[in-house]
């Protein structure tokens, strides 16, 4: 999905439904914009908004800027601060672009301006053998010294 160019402004960040007050609207938004399948910006109703998908969907994700984002339509992005938005109190981070920013997402991690959100799962790193440097697979390495099982059972 291409990257999308937002003004410079004030927004709520994070799963853009807890901004949109009316479900007419919400709905009318994710009809625009395909159900963000495709599509990063949605209008409707005089609204525009940038969402991308997570990769799993709904929970909780920790951004670099620190703030956990709950996400319960399964996206994050950005909703101007204006009149017809809701204030979603501690469930989206009120921030404000000084530039115009991009809302993306490579599959696993959303971007928005500079607020990396990792939504992957972080647990997928190889193991790598301290002894040879080769990757693990199985329950040994080729050089047979390191066992990871053992690793675990120290934790």
């Amino acid at each position: 999905m291409e990257a999308q160019m937002m003004p410079a402004g004030t927004y709520w960040v994070g799963d853009p439904c807890y901004a949109i007050d009316e479900q007419e609207d919400w709905m009318a938004l994710l009809n625009d914009a395909e159900f963000f399948a495709e599509k990063t910006i949605a209008k409707a109703n005089g609204m525009t908004i940038a969402a991308v998908g997570t990769a799993y969907g709904d929970g909780c994700y920790v951004g670099s800027d620190g703030f956990e984002y709950g996400v319960d339509a399964g996206l994050l992005g950005v909703v101007p601060v204006a009149d017809w938005a809701k204030d979603p109190g501690d469930l989206m981070r009120k921030v404000t672009f000084d530039e115009p920013f991009t809302v993306s997402t490579d599959g696993e991690n959303v971007l928005i301006g500079s607020i990396l959100i990792p939504t992957g799962d972080e647990d997928e790193e190889e193991d790598v053998c301290p002894w040879c440097g080769e990757e693990v697979t199985g329950w040994q390495c080729e050089c047979q010294v390191y066992d990871p099982q053992e690793d675990d059972d120290d934790v």
